[in-house]
C-alpha cells in the first residue's frame, strides 16, 4: 500500500467513468497508466508538483489533477484531485491532449463539476479496482 488511494467518479447512474475509460483503452495503454499510478502512488504530493515530477503529473486551476502519460502516440491526460478524505486521490475523468488542448474539451468543467459532486457526497467515488 502507497501514501496514496485511488479512487474513482461514480456518476449519478451508478457508472465508474473511470473503469469504462480504462476498458476502452489499448491494452498497451492500460499497463502504461497502472504504471503511472503505482508510480505516483508512493511520492508525497510535494513531489508531485515539483518541475521534474511534470512529464509524470501536472496541478491545473480549481485544484484539478492532471495524470499524464504517452502511449502510441496518444498524450492521456485523466482528471482528478486530492481527496476528498486525506491519502486519497480521486480519478474524475478519462481525457487526452491534442494540439495542446483537452479531448474532450470541456474536460477541466466536467472535471471540477464531479470533484464538487465527491466533495458533497463521498457515495460518489470508490476505491479503484486496478490499481
Amino acid at each position: 500500500m502507497g501514501l496514496w488511494r485511488f479512487r474513482d467518479y461514480v456518476s449519478s447512474r451508478g457508472i465508474d467513468v473511470i473503469e469504462e475509460w480504462y476498458s476502452s483503452l489499448p491494452k498497451r495503454s492500460q499497463v502504461a497508466f497502472r504504471q503511472r499510478l503505482m508510480h505516483l502512488r508512493d511520492r508525497p504530493q510535494s513531489e508531485w508538483e515539483s518541475p521534474s515530477a511534470k512529464p509524470y503529473a501536472k496541478r491545473l486551476p480549481d485544484g484539478i489533477w492532471e495524470i499524464r502519460f504517452l502511449k502510441d502516440d496518444v498524450q492521456h491526460r485523466p482528471l482528478g484531485f486530492f481527496g476528498p478524505r486525506a491519502g486519497e486521490f480521486t480519478l474524475l475523468m478519462g481525457a487526452a491532449e491534442k494540439g495542446g488542448r483537452f479531448v474532450p474539451r470541456d474536460a477541466r468543467r466536467k472535471a471540477v463539476q464531479r470533484k464538487s459532486e465527491v466533495q458533497g457526497d463521498r457515495r460518489r467515488a470508490h476505491d479503484c479496482p486496478f490499481a
